[in-house]
């Protein structure tokens, strides 16, 4: 067999070396290249992954303010048969209330309707929560339920059986309820009065099904949309 001189056994070594691009050591340029490449890298990986961490955050953001406004938007009109009449109660009334000035507290106000239906009214303390009450409120105060979309209803102080029943009424449902008497009679014989921001019924006897219907046709349909009580 033929033998390998040395000069051919490390021209093969050389030429094996070369083949392996790991066994060759780079140059300072290409080492410089190599870097700023992985530098170019990185810096393309965080823009993206702040990209979509900037998505995700306005997603949810605007998620929420979707749900927000879902939460608290009044409903549409609704259409009531006779206006609301019903065996026991007047058919509606409807007012244009433009004026809803808050003024200082104590100071009293001359409502055109009676009870209150809307107008200039207290801007402190907050409207009463939602609830039966045996107090009564000054009406610039339950004024002020009213423009946050609360249902005022008035009854006569002393009137037990009504008083009784709107207790009842407002523990079983009272969203956007308010239920306070009036040391003064109610106008023209009225047992009860059911109230909304321009809204007025007027209730010979307690009508549980004119109280239903006003309460799903106006809750929540006051000019303020900041929720009370």
């Amino acid at each position: 067999m033929a033998k390998v001189t040395k000069e051919a056994k490390n021209s093969g070594q050389a030429t094996k070396a070369n083949s392996n691009p790991r066994s060759r050591q780079l140059s300072k340029a290409e080492r410089k290249a190599q870097k700023r490449l992985q530098q170019e890298l990185e810096r393309r990986q965080k823009v993206r992954k702040n990209a979509i961490t900037g998505a995700v955050v306005v997603a949810l953001v605007i998620l929420g303010v979707i749900v927000i406004v879902a939460i608290n938007k009044p409903r549409g009109e609704i259409t009531l048969p006779n206006d609301g009449a019903t065996e026991n109660c007047d058919p509606i009334k409807t007012f244009q209330v433009d004026d809803r000035e808050h003024v200082p507290e104590g100071q009293p106000i001359s409502y055109p309707q009676d009870p209150p239906a809307g107008g200039k009214h207290w801007g402190t303390p907050p409207p009463p929560d939602d609830g039966f009450y045996t107090t009564e409120i000054p009406k610039e105060l339950t004024t002020h339920s009213l423009e946050h979309g609360q249902i005022v209803i008035w009854y006569n102080e002393g009137d037990q059986e009504v008083a009784e029943r709107l207790k009842d009424a407002i523990s079983e449902k009272k969203s956007f309820m308010v239920a306070v008497p009036r040391s003064e009679p109610l106008p023209g014989g009225a047992r009860m009065v059911i109230t909304a921001w321009g809204r007025s019924q007027t209730c010979r006897n307690f009508d549980l099904q004119a109280l239903r219907q006003f309460q799903d046709a106006f809750k929540n349909k006051g000019p303020e949309k900041v929720r009370m009580g």
